[in-house]
């Protein structure tokens, strides 16, 4: 195994060579400015002399030509968890990035939720909620960090920075948690690695669906076709997938091409018709996510093929790692208020599928039917996500937006916002002490 590192550039310059070695880019800063270009040539030209020269990439807030064309890859650190930013915002801003940049740029993927909504929900939680300690468990589900790489990938990045505060390999769950869902993550963005890494970005594809985003993708002997749907909110909390039909038209494909649908790690041939010059294809059952790889070269296929099944048995730990621990923290919460889920009985029902599905993936896992495996882990997740979605949508119903509580941005917070709302229900409110506007 070979480690390449990214670090800030040292002061004097490379002094040594094994200070070169591995070094893959040099983070020049994340707030950077015309005033910072100067430093950045002069520590260009002290690894050009020492004989190497790493990549080098940074951020910047307002558009600065000849800075971005010094970097060689821009950095953009525009995370939409626990805000107001949706992820059709993120999505729309990284896509104008790309269209309008000169460099290449990376995208940061956050992992943790926001550092100042850890410290209000800590600020706010009162002695009757200190143990457990809730700002502590704050998590970013799986599915949201796979749908921000997924929908930076398809706007035009060409890697992800996976922001973390905190150590990797912490033994609390939330810690787990992270470290599985980064690696499975990762996992899947290694087998479209051929086309969002070195492929042509070709734009989108004509969906007429508001709700999906899309990219497609070009290399010498094949087209890959990203899509990707999100729902309103999921930067606050995910919602359970649903399945839908959906057609999709891949034009500029060669007469021999075959289509191929990579989901959930698992790759199978598609049915199609030829139409215009290009392939039209319906999948049955569309939920979150979806690639398409087109290629009348079997080299390509038998690739991914390798590739996916070279990964299987650790996609599929993966998968049950992240089911088991989603479970016990969805479990956790609910014992903080047992009687919560007595108004919602449908919610109510999918717990007790959890846990049977979760146990029948165990069972699969234990025996290395691995495929089977992935798919109980899947409906777990499911039953999960439509558990905490149906409590969370019953508590900021009644706010004018979620926002108006931080404890409503994120799902393990709910617990903390209860308590608040019984500690407020019967107190007098005092007068407006922002008379003259607002925070």
């Amino acid at each position: 195994m070979k480690i390449w590192l990214v670090a800030p550039p040292q002061m004097n310059g490379p002094q040594e060579q094994n200070s070169r070695q591995g070094m893959l880019a040099l983070d020049m800063g994340a707030d950077l400015t015309a005033r910072d270009l100067g430093a950045i040539k002069h520590h260009d030209s002290q690894w050009t002399a020492a004989g190497g020269k790493p990549l080098k990439f940074g951020g910047f807030r307002r558009t600065a030509p000849r800075l971005e064309r010094t970097l060689d890859l821009r950095f953009i650190n525009s995370t939409p968890l626990g805000t107001e930013f949706s992820l059709e915002d993120f999505f729309q801003h990284l896509s104008a990035a790309h269209r309008q940049g000169a460099a290449p740029f990376w995208a940061a993927i956050a992992t943790e939720p926001p550092a100042s909504l850890v410290e209000q929900i800590a600020l706010l939680q009162s002695a009757e909620t200190a143990a457990p300690h809730w700002s502590d468990r704050l998590v970013v589900e799986y599915e949201q960090i796979r749908l921000q790489a997924f929908l930076a990938a398809a706007a035009g990045a060409r890697g992800f920075v996976f922001r973390s505060r905190t150590p990797l390999d912490g033994e609390d769950s939330v810690s787990q948690l992270r470290s599985a869902a980064i690696e499975l993550v990762c996992l899947d963005l290694s087998l479209l690695a051929p086309w969002i890494g070195a492929g042509e970005h070709l734009g989108s594809l004509d969906l007429n669906r508001h709700d999906i985003e899309s990219a497609l993708f070009q290399t010498e002997r094949s087209r890959l076709a990203m899509l990707v749907r999100s729902s309103a909110q999921q930067q606050l909390v995910s919602s359970a997938p649903v399945a839908a039909r959906l057609t999709v038209t891949i034009p500029g494909v060669s007469i021999d091409a075959r289509p191929y649908l990579i989901s959930e790690g698992q790759i199978r041939p598609l049915e199609f018709q030829r139409r215009g010059g290009g392939l039209r294809i319906t999948l049955k059952r569309f939920e979150a996510f979806a690639a398409i790889v087109v290629s009348q070269d079997p080299l390509v296929i038998n690739h991914l093929y390798r590739r996916r099944h070279n990964s299987l048995r650790r996609r599929a730990e993966l998968h049950y790692e992240i089911a088991a621990i989603s479970l016990a923290q969805l479990e956790e919460v609910l014992a903080s208020e047992n009687q919560r889920l007595a108004s919602l009985p449908a919610a109510k029902n999918k717990l007790h599928e959890a846990r049977a599905n979760l146990k029948r993936c165990e069972t699969l896992l234990d025996t290395r039917d691995d495929l089977n495996s992935l798919q109980f882990a899947r409906r777990t997740r499911a039953d999960i996500a439509v558990i905490r979605r149906a409590l969370w949508e019953q508590e900021v119903v009644s706010l004018p937006s979620p926002a108006a509580s931080p404890c409503c941005l994120n799902f393990a917070a709910l617990p903390v916002q209860w308590a608040l709302r019984k500690q407020t229900k019967n107190q007098p409110w005092s007068s407006n002490l922002l008379p003259g506007g607002t925070m």
